[in-house]
């Protein structure tokens, strides 16, 4: 999995995962597919395009996703963050958003 690395910033890993939300329009509405009974839409919302993930050792670190993320859709240093996303090591494993 690509992703954004952040050691020791929570606050700058939810930061990035905004921006990204925000380019991809989340939160996004759920949509009733088929008949039957069906959840309110608010409750079956994407609410993240992208997850934030806590290192599960290295507690203060966390990882934004980036898979599948278009770069042009981003300016200046959060085009170049996204571009320059790397594959998570194998210690990032078990890591949960």
């Amino acid at each position: 999995m690509k992703a954004i690395i952040f050691y020791a910033d929570q606050v700058g890993a939810l930061a990035m995962q905004a921006k990204l939300d925000a380019s991809y329009g989340c939160p996004i509405a759920g949509v009733n597919v088929g008949g039957g009974i069906h959840a309110p839409a608010a409750q079956s919302a994407t609410l993240h395009y992208g997850s934030v993930f806590q290192h599960p050792v290295k507690k203060t670190d966390y990882a934004v996703e980036t898979n599948g993320f278009d770069s042009s859709k981003f300016s200046g240093a959060d085009k170049i963050a996204v571009q320059a996303a790397s594959n998570l090591a194998a210690d990032w494993i078990g890591a949960k958003p």
